[in-house]
C-alpha cells in the first residue's frame, strides 16, 4: 500500500484509541447511564432527561466531540422495591476524519429496600453499537503533484470503511445510603451512592479495514459520589470520583465540590423552587485537572466544566484540553420532591 499521509496517520491513531476505550465525561455523576445500569433510576424526582455535549482538543485538527442524551425514570412496584427504565444514545466524532462510535441502549433496573437508610439495585442494559469511518477525507501520496495536493487526483487504493454493527450488554450494581429522611432545609444530613458498572459483557465483535474480526474489550467501573452536610451552614462538600478498566487503559478521575444552597424556603408559604450552586476540582490521574460548577434551579441542572491538560499533550494543545455541557431536567422539582412523606432522596 502507499505512503499515507499525516492526516490518514493521525486517524488510525484515533480508530485504535477508541476501539481501545470508551467515550467518557468529566461531570461522571450528570451522565449516570454511561457510567452504570444499576444507577438508572436513581434520582430525586419521577422523570429525568439529561443530555450532555463535550468537545475535546478543538485546538488541534483532530478533535473529539461526544454528545449523550438519556431519559429515565422508576415505577414502584412495591413500598420495599421498584423498577427503573431509561433509554440512552450517544455520539462519539473522532478525528479530521470523522471516526464514530455510536450506540443506543434501553435500561432495566430493578431496586430493593435493604432497612430505612439503604437500598441496593441491579441493573442491566442492551441495545446496538456501531462504528464507522468518513473516508470523503482521506489523502494519499498519489494525489500530490509538485507537492500540492489535488483531489481530483485517482488514489488507486481499495479501502473498506463501511460501517460496522454489534449487538452490546452491561450490567452493574449500585448502593445507596442517607442518615436520615430528608428535610426540605435540612443540611446536616449524609447521602451517598457507589457502585460497580460491568460494560460490554459479550465484548462485541467489530470489523474494521477488512482486517480480521478484533472483540471490543469488556470495561469495568467503580465509582462513588457523597453529600456530607456541614451543620448550621448551607454548605456540604460533595466528594466523589471513579476508575475505569478497559483492556490496557485505565482512567481515574478525583476530586470535590463544595455545595451551597441559595434559596430557602418560603416563610409564609411553604413552597420553595430551590436553588444551588457547586464549584470544585477533580483531577484526571496523569492527564488533566478538570474545574467544574453545576447550578441547580428548580428542575433543572446547568453544569460546566474544562479540561486542563497536564499529560505530555500539554505541550501539543497549549493545555487546553476542552470543554464539556451537562443539562438535565427532573421532574417533580426535586426540591421540593425531597420534602414529602415517604418519598427518598437520592442524589
Amino acid at each position: 500500500m502507499k505512503k499515507i499521509t499525516i492526516s490518514l496517520l493521525v486517524t488510525i491513531f484515533c480508530i485504535q484509541g477508541t476501539f481501545a476505550q470508551d467515550i467518557h465525561f468529566a461531570q461522571y455523576s450528570e451522565t449516570p447511564l454511561v457510567l452504570n445500569p444499576g444507577l438508572t433510576g436513581l434520582f430525586t424526582g419521577e422523570y429525568r432527561v439529561a443530555t450532555s455535549y463535550r468537545n475535546q482538543w478543538a485546538n488541534l485538527d483532530v478533535p473529539f466531540e461526544t454528545y449523550s442524551l438519556s431519559f429515565d425514570t422508576r415505577l414502584a412496584v412495591k413500598s420495599s422495591s421498584s423498577l427503573g427504565l431509561g433509554i440512552m444514545a450517544f455520539k462519539d466524532m473522532a478525528g479530521a476524519n470523522q471516526f464514530s462510535n455510536t450506540e443506543f441502549n434501553l435500561y432495566l433496573s430493578g431496586v430493593i429496600s435493604i432497612n430505612a437508610k439503604q437500598s441496593f439495585s441491579v441493573g442491566l442494559s442492551g441495545g446496538m453499537l456501531q462504528k464507522g469511518l468518513d473516508n470523503s477525507n482521506l489523502q494519499w501520496e498519489s494525489q500530490y503533484v509538485n507537492g500540492a495536493f489535488d483531489p481530483s487526483n485517482p488514489s488507486s487504493e481499495v479501502l473498506d470503511v463501511s460501517p460496522t454493527t454489534a449487538g452490546n450488554f452491561s450490567m452493574g450494581v449500585a448502593w445507596w445510603y442517607f442518615s436520615k429522611e430528608s428535610h426540605m432545609m435540612g443540611n446536616d444530613q449524609i447521602k451517598a451512592i457507589a457502585g460497580i458498572g460491568y460494560h460490554h459483557v459479550n465484548q462485541p465483535q467489530m470489523k474494521f479495514y477488512g482486517g480480521e474480526p478484533d472483540r471490543l474489550h469488556s470495561k469495568l467501573v467503580a465509582h462513588g459520589t457523597a453529600q456530607i452536610g456541614i451543620k448550621s451552614t448551607k454548605l456540604a462538600l460533595v466528594p466523589g470520583g471513579f476508575f475505569a478498566m478497559q483492556g490496557a487503559s485505565t482512567e481515574m478521575l478525583v476530586g470535590t465540590m463544595l455545595r451551597i444552597s441559595l434559596q430557602k424556603e418560603s416563610k409564609y408559604t411553604g413552597l420553595v423552587q430551590g436553588m444551588a450552586l457547586s464549584t470544585g476540582c477533580h483531577v484526571r490521574v496523569g492527564d488533566a485537572v478538570v474545574p467544574s460548577f453545576l447550578f441547580e434551579f428548580s428542575n433543572f441542572r446547568l453544569g460546566f466544566s474544562y479540561d486542563v491538560t497536564t499529560s505530555k499533550l500539554g505541550t501539543v494543545n497549549s493545555g487546553q484540553g476542552g470543554p464539556e455541557f451537562s443539562i438535565s431536567y427532573i421532574t417533580p422539582n426535586p426540591f421540593t420532591y425531597k420534602s414529602k412523606a415517604g418519598k427518598r432522596s437520592y442524589l
